[in-house]
């Protein structure tokens, strides 16, 4: 998808948007779910990177929830997990949570450990914008654990980050030392 090569830079993500704008009908019109998920999805997370666009993020992410619920992929969890991150930028914590900890379970129902990890990494960044660091850090260390068992390096290095911060968001500088060599 062409969408996806300029949504890497930022200087080309409202070509990005163009493209997605242009395969979105398209999508619909041919009837692919899943088509119409990762567009809708993709376009969300463009829209998500710019605070001033959060409601044009959640709708999409909501196209995205309604498109993968009717498709064979089951990318509903990853939906579910980027509502609530959006709902956390809004600080609305309370439908933040409730969206990530559903993706988590919707996902640990089906054994996706990887949306479990990326679900739970969202519902520790939702908790440490809330100002709650110590269910923050309790759940980067389940999702590191988690993403560490899987291989999932990606996440691992995200769980990193967020615990070296969190850390040392309490003063706990040995450990936010620790995990900040980790992640870098």
């Amino acid at each position: 998808n062409i969408g996806s090569v300029y949504s890497n830079k930022k200087s080309s993500r409202n070509l990005a948007i163009q493209y997605y704008l242009r395969a979105l009908p398209l999508s619909m019109q041919l009837g692919d779910f899943d088509a119409i998920g990762t567009c809708a999805v993709n376009m969300g997370e463009i829209y998500i990177t710019d605070t001033n666009n959060i409601d044009s993020a959640l709708y999409y992410f909501e196209t995205a929830l309604n498109a993968y619920e009717k498709s064979a992929t089951g990318n509903v969890a990853y939906a579910m997990k980027s509502i609530g991150s959006a709902y956390a930028i809004k600080k609305d914590f309370e439908k933040a949570i409730k969206y990530q900890t559903d993706a988590y379970k919707l996902a640990s129902s089906m054994d996706a450990r990887l949306e479990m990890a990326q679900s739970l990494l969202s519902l520790a960044i939702t908790y440490e914008l809330k100002g709650d660091v110590p269910k923050a850090i309790s759940t980067y260390n389940k999702a590191k654990e988690l993403s560490i068992e899987i291989g999932a390096l990606y996440e691992v290095q995200d769980a990193y980050k967020g615990l070296a911060l969190g850390y040392s968001n309490i003063s706990d500088y040995r450990q936010a030392y620790t995990y900040q060599n980790l992640f870098s």
